[in-house]
C-alpha cells in the first residue's frame, strides 16, 4: 500500500529506498542510510512487508545456504517500522534456515520461508519459527527458486526447478 521498498548492500554502503509508480514510471527515493549488516550470503536477504504492523522485516543469517546440516546457520530478522523510521532485530525462537524466498500471509499473520524441501513459518505474534510437516518437491530449490503470496487464493506459489536453469515447476501451498 505504500509503494515498493529494496534494501540493497553495496560497496561499504546499506541502503534502504522507496518507490513510487505514477504515469508508468518509478520514481525512487532513498529512504535510510542505516540498513542493519547483513550477513551471509549477498543474495539471501529477502524483504517483505507485514501488513499487520505497518512495516517491513528483513532477514539475513550466516551459515551456508540452503544447506541447513551446516551448525551455526541462523537467520535473523530486522523490523522496520514504517513510521518510526528505525530498524530493530526480532528476537525468535525456533528452528530456521537461510533462503531467498519468503511471503508475509496477513490472514495468519505468519512469515513463510521456503527452505531446503521444507516449508518454514514463523508466527509474527509470538517470533516463533516451526517446520510444517507437508510433502515437498523432489529436487531443485537454490539460486533458481521464487515464491510469491497471491493473496485473492490465499496460497503461497513457490516455482522450483528439477535443477539448476530447468524448467520451472509450480507449486502450491495454503496455511491454515
Amino acid at each position: 500500500p505504500h509503494g515498493l521498498y529494496v534494501a540493497v548492500e553495496g560497496n561499504r554502503s546499506r541502503r534502504l529506498y522507496h518507490g513510487t509508480i505514477k504515469d508508468g514510471k518509478c520514481k525512487w527515493e532513498l529512504i535510510n542510510e542505516t540498513v542493519p549488516q547483513l550477513s551471509g550470503d549477498y543474495e539471501v536477504h529477502p524483504l517483505v512487508y507485514d501488513s499487520k504492523r505497518d512495516r517491513l522485516l528483513l532477514l539475513c543469517g550466516q551459515g551456508q545456504v540452503y544447506h541447513p546440516r551446516q551448525r551455526g546457520a541462523q537467520v535473523t530478522i530486522f523490523a522496520y517500522p514504517l513510521k518510526t523510521g528505525k530498524w530493530e532485530e526480532l528476537k525468535t525462537s525456533g528452528y530456521a534456515e537461510l533462503s531467498r524466498e519468503a511471503v508475509y500471509i496477513p490472514k495468519h499473520d505468519t512469515l513463510m520461508l521456503l527452505g531446503d524441501r521444507k516449508l518454514l513459518v514463523m508466527d509474527c505474534e509470538t517470533n516463533q519459527w516451526r517446520v510444517i510437516d507437508t510433502q515437498m518437491p523432489a529436487k531443485g530449490y537454490g539460486w533458481d527458486a521464487a515464491m510469491v503470496y497471491d493473496p485473492v487464493h490465499d496460497v503461497a506459489v513457490a516455482l522450483v526447478p528439477p535443477k539448476f536453469s530447468a524448467h520451472m515447476r509450480v507449486f502450491l501451498f495454503r496455511y491454515d
